[in-house]
């Protein structure tokens, strides 16, 4: 088996043919790769719609579970994927026609772990929107503080605009850390650290819809907040363990950048909720000494704002 399409799936009917249609529509024969649907406890009619895909493409299973989030599906898909090399695929996106086989064998011949790509965005109105360009070559390997510092910006943090090789995924123990938001910003950012062979493709492999209701799109909470400070405690304990500089200046890298997310988030917040966000943050003694080991300054003001209780909006 050469690629496994991993698609977490949850009250979608509105989008899920789509991307379906998407991940069959491709050049590789059904007997090379597997789309593994992972129904992360539907309530509307995207069961239904699984359903009816499996009876027509032989290649399609589906994995039914209870709700967990995100990254619970994402992990039951891996679990049992067979494909040499592994891609996630949200279920209100969708990916290029009939690109399978050239991905398959750039990956491949170059021996890479990591493939990633162009991507544009997509909205409700139709409107389609090509992402931040990121610097980088298409006849070259990367390691992935290279590949960190040549274009980590969103959504290109997201773990669906990188193509994996599995074995990559196993030896690095690289899965997704469930029961918080914001999970890819954890796991693209330990893959990279992780990361020696990537490689980039100069077309647009990928259509990332952006649309009301989403993790991205919804109003700050209490809970995003306290979510992106674990991810910083999380970050923040590894690279206390490890040595290397690449694993270092990357895990650095986020917390600092964490450091302006968290500020928007709590300044949005009002009452206990803001007063809860800004004490969690200030019981945490790392966030200026990785702003200086990341030599990213820029953070230092919305880390003073939230230090001083100053509730003020960065642009």
């Amino acid at each position: 088996m050469k690629i496994s399409i991993i698609v977490p799936v949850y009250n979608v009917e509105s989008f899920l043919r789509r991307c379906l249609d998407s991940c069959i529509r491709q050049d590789l024969d059904l007997t090379e790769y597997e789309i593994i649907a992972v129904n992360d406890g539907s309530s509307d009619h995207s069961a239904d719609i699984l359903k009816e895909y499996v009876s027509n493409y032989k290649n399609i299973s589906i994995i039914d579970k209870t709700n967990g989030g995100l990254s619970s599906a994402r992990n039951a898909g891996l679990k049992v994927a067979k494909g040499e090399y592994v891609w996630f695929v949200d279920s209100d996106d969708w990916i290029k026609e009939n690109v399978l086989l050239k991905i398959y064998k750039r990956i491949s011949e170059s021996d890479a772990e990591v493939l990633t790509y162009e991507a544009v965005t997509s909205t409700e109105s139709g409107e389609v929107r090509s992402c931040e360009h990121r610097s980088l070559a298409e006849n070259r390997v990367y390691t992935g503080l290279e590949m960190y510092n040549s274009g980590y910006v969103f959504p290109y943090s997201g773990a669906p605009f990188y193509i994996f090789k599995k074995s990559f995924l196993e030896k690095n123990l690289l899965s997704f850390y469930e029961g918080i938001l914001f999970e890819d910003l954890l796991f693209s950012c330990r893959m990279m650290a992780c990361a020696q062979r990537c490689i980039f493709v100069q077309d647009v492999y990928y259509y990332y819809y952006v649309r009301e209701g989403s993790i991205t799109q919804s109003r700050s909470s209490l809970k995003k907040a306290l979510d992106a400070i674990k991810i910083a405690d999380i970050l923040h304990e590894e690279q206390l363990a490890k040595t290397e500089l690449m694993n270092n200046f990357i895990y650095n890298s986020n917390i600092a950048a964490s450091v302006l997310g968290i500020q928007m988030q709590w300044c949005r917040l009002s009452g206990l909720d803001r007063n809860k966000a800004r004490l969690a943050f200030i019981e945490r003694e790392y966030w200026l000494d990785c702003i200086r080991k990341s030599r990213k300054i820029k953070f230092i003001l919305p880390f003073m704002l939230l230090k001083l209780n100053i509730p003020l909006k960065i642009k």
